[in-house]
């Protein structure tokens, strides 16, 4: 694969701007612009680091393990060479080994050499990866491209195609990088069934957790879990968090305890049950709630969505998660009690409050949990707005003062919900979409 650094080289012209300005006398908004351009060019810098990187991670995979090039260099592998020789954070380098894995993609499906940097080559159709590739030269971000990139792989060959690597891109542009991991999760789950069963099942055997001691004396913990493990335990610690952050408001705030050392706590103190207790069933339940059409639930088929996991669940799984005794699940149908009160009352009852919930996932602004959240009449209810299930939006405290304080606005396009922001925070106003996709519900 061939280099450009023309991208490079115009995202440094514009920095030379920068030279001799004094960064104590900018305002808010030029030094906002000044990092944006900063970053740009690290991006732009990235790619060209990432085929290099690409080239050393080729020639350190060798069958031979004396002659793999980084142990030759005195390096257990490439990602631990690019760390030490292009001062990186060893984080960064396993990125550049992913994003030159992408490129080195691309190269292998053209019929000549890319160039990486430069405009477009518009003779023939482009190989699958080569547009995401030639992105990220020219500033996309390396973090939205691994995460496409990932679920492209993942997908069952034939599926993943150009169409779907451009449109990925396209949408990922103005999402943040969360956003965009539950987008391309998604649209897996969306576009390739059977693949994303496998795909989870996959991630079931690769689940670890390891503990070791630091030199502070501290207990470390480390590990990553599939749906199956994660779901419960995240459930039960959220749950548990958010009735510890209630009972301590009256608490002196110098005593008050941050959400990260009560969720310590709780798992601390479930160890201690487990160990001393002799009834398993004693001790309030957290409830983990599935919503799921009955038509998926009838033939054990399709998808179902979690509370406190972002991604699609193949149905396929959810006996691994429903079925045990110990926990109380709630599983929604197409069809249950009545949501829409029209003006009939101001709040939002329980069950709206539940199924606006399901479907929002979370602050829909930022994402938080849905346990800081509570439910803002899209429509204000002083100007006749009706407490429906079109007209509620899950919003973390935060977001909700913001929307009033400060001039946001929300748009429902199509189902789909977009904030608006004030002339002071965008002068174009261009709609910023929201964490989640929402699902129309179905009138009972």
């Amino acid at each position: 694969m061939r280099i450009s650094t023309e991208a490079l080289t115009e995202c440094i012209g514009v920095l030379a701007g920068l030279d001799g300005v004094d960064a104590g006398a900018l305002a808010g908004d030029e030094a906002m612009a000044w990092l944006a351009a900063g970053g740009r060019a690290r991006q732009s810098l990235d790619a060209v680091l990432a085929a290099l990187t690409s080239r050393i991670e080729e020639l350190s995979q060798a069958d031979d393990r004396g002659n793999r090039f980084a142990r030759r260099k005195g390096f257990s592998n490439a990602a631990a060479l690019v760390t030490e020789v292009a001062q990186v954070p060893r984080s960064d380098a396993g990125r550049l080994v992913t994003l030159g894995q992408a490129m080195s993609d691309a190269d292998a499906g053209s019929a000549k050499p890319l160039t990486l940097g430069a405009a477009a080559e518009s003779e023939g159709p482009l190989p699958l990866y080569a547009h995401l590739a030639q992105e990220m030269a020219r500033g996309f971000s390396a973090e939205k491209a691994t995460l496409i990139r990932r679920v492209l792989k993942a997908m069952t060959a034939g599926v993943a195609t150009v169409e779907v690597e451009r449109s990925l891109v396209e949408r990922a542009r103005k999402r943040t990088v969360e956003q965009v991991r539950v987008m391309c999760m998604n649209e897996f789950a969306r576009i390739d069934r059977e693949g994303y069963l496998r795909f989870q099942r996959v991630q079931r055997t690769q689940r670890t957790l390891k503990f070791w001691d630091s030199d502070d004396g501290m207990f470390n913990i480390h590990g990553k879990l599939d749906a199956v493990a994660a779901i419960p335990l995240r459930t039960w610690l959220e749950d548990d968090v958010r009735k510890a952050l209630h009972n301590q408001r009256g608490v002196h705030p110098s005593e008050q305890l941050e959400p990260e050392q009560l969720a310590a706590d709780a798992l601390a103190e479930l160890a201690l049950h487990r160990l001393g207790c002799q009834d398993d069933a004693s001790g309030p339940k957290s409830t983990i709630v599935i919503q799921v059409t009955e038509e998926a639930l009838a033939a054990g088929t399709g998808m179902a969505r979690c509370h406190g996991y972002s991604a699609p669940i193949s149905v396929e799984l959810l006996p691994q998660i429903a079925v045990d005794a110990q926990r109380m699940t709630a599983i929604m149908g197409s069809e249950g009690l009545p949501l829409y009160l029209g003006r009939a009352q101001r709040l939002f009852t329980p069950a709206q409050r539940l199924a606006i919930a399901l479907r929002d996932g979370g602050c829909a602004r930022c994402g938080a949990p849905v346990a800081r959240c509570h439910v803002h009449h899209i429509k204000w209810w002083s100007n006749d707005g009706p407490t429906d299930l079109d007209n509620g939006v899950l919003l973390c405290s935060g977001c909700h003062h913001r929307l009033h304080d400060f001039g946001w606005e929300i748009d429902v396009i199509a189902g789909e919900v977009w904030f608006v922001p004030p002339l002071e925070v965008d002068g174009k106003r261009e709609r910023i979409p929201a964490c989640s996709t929402r699902v129309a519900p179905q009138r009972a």
